[in-house]
């Protein structure tokens, strides 16, 4: 079998993520053999691109309005993915569809790089979706 080295980001829309040009900027830089593709995915037509794309991709980004949605397609997931019920990665190994959850990681990240004092502190996140959850997640 080949390794499947296709990855990409999905999600509508996707036209304004700079994703495809930064991995695959470091796929040529570091000499992997891998293309990072963004793709438009309406809700409608998001069943039947997941059956379809472990066939064809190793991994895939998840982006708006698909991060609560594609839970229902996964075999596994990991706990932070349970606990904010929003997933921005999905992995395709053989049969199994694992989803994941990095914007608890990468908020956390951003405080501690950035050194913000969130200790004691009243905060208020706008907005329900995906990234919401993960930051009440990441500052709770």
């Amino acid at each position: 079998m080949v390794e499947r080295k296709l990855t990409g980001l999905i999600g509508r829309p996707v036209t304004h993520s700079a994703g495809q040009y930064v991995f695959n900027a470091i796929f040529r830089e570091k000499s992997i053999p891998s293309f990072y593709v963004a793709i438009d995915i309406a809700p409608i037509n998001l069943a039947s691109f997941l059956n379809l794309a472990g066939e064809h991709f190793s991994a895939l980004n998840v982006t708006s309005p698909h991060k609560n949605t594609v839970i229902d397609f996964c075999g596994k997931l990991s706990s932070t993915a349970q606990k904010t019920q929003s997933v921005n990665l999905l992995v395709f190994d053989n049969d199994t569809i694992t989803g994941d959850n990095l914007d608890v990681l990468g908020f956390k990240s951003l405080v501690s790089r950035n050194e913000i004092p969130l200790n004691d502190k009243n905060v208020v996140v706008v907005g329900s979706g995906g990234v919401a959850r993960s930051v009440i997640h990441a500052i709770s």
